[in-house]
C-alpha cells in the first residue's frame, strides 16, 4: 500500500512543523512577556508569534491530526498498545499548550502572562516530543505486536492476531 507510506511521511511532516512551530512559539511568547518591548518592535514581534502560529504550528497540528486519525482507522490494531495510549495523552497535553500559546498571541495589547509560564512550556514542550518520538520509536510493552508493526502489513501477519484472521477466499 504506497499510500499509507505517503500518509505516514505526512504525519511526520505534520508533527515536524507543529513541534517546531510551538517550541518557536512559546519562546517568542516568553521574550515578549518577559521584558517591556518598545510599541513598534511589540507589533514586528506580534506579527512573527502569529505568522509562526498560522503559517506553521496551526497547518502542522492540523496535517498531523488529519493523518494520524486516518492512519489509526487504517490500523485500529495500534490502540491495543499501551504506548500508542500513553501517545495520545502526550497528543493531548500538546494540544493544551497549543491553546495556551494561541491565547498569548491573541492578547495583543497585552504582554503575555509570565515569561516564566512560556518558558515552562517551551521546556514541557521539548520533553513531550522526545517522549512521544520515543514512545514510537522504542515501542515499550509492545512485544510481538510492536516487532510486527515496524513491517509493512505486519500487523495484520502478527501471531496474536492469527485466531482472528480470516482464511484467505
Amino acid at each position: 500500500m504506497q499510500w499509507m507510506s505517503w500518509l505516514r511521511a505526512g504525519h511526520v511532516i505534520g508533527v515536524l512543523c507543529w513541534a517546531g512551530g510551538l517550541l518557536a512559539l512559546t519562546r517568542l511568547l516568553a521574550a515578549r512577556a518577559a521584558r517591556p518591548v518598545a510599541p513598534e518592535a511589540a507589533e514586528r514581534l506580534i506579527a512573527v508569534e502569529r505568522a509562526v502560529y498560522f503559517r506553521l504550528a496551526a497547518p502542522g497540528s492540523f496535517l498531523a491530526l488529519l493523518s494520524g486519525i486516518w492512519l489509526l482507522s487504517e490500523q485500529r490494531e495500534l490502540l491495543r498498545m499501551g504506548a500508542m495510549h500513553a501517545k495520545l495523552g502526550l497528543v493531548g497535553v500538546l494540544l493544551v499548550i497549543d491553546h495556551l500559546s494561541l491565547r498569548g498571541i491573541k492578547r495583543i495589547g497585552e504582554r503575555p502572562a509570565g515569561g516564566r509560564m512560556y518558558t515552562a512550556l517551551h521546556a514541557l514542550t521539548a520533553l513531550l516530543i522526545a517522549a512521544v518520538a520515543i514512545l514510537i520509536i522504542v515501542r515499550p510493552g509492545g512485544g510481538a505486536l510492536a516487532i510486527a508493526a515496524t513491517k509493512p502489513a505486519g500487523l495484520r501477519a502478527a501471531p496474536c492476531w492469527a485466531r482472528w484472521r480470516r482464511a484467505p477466499r
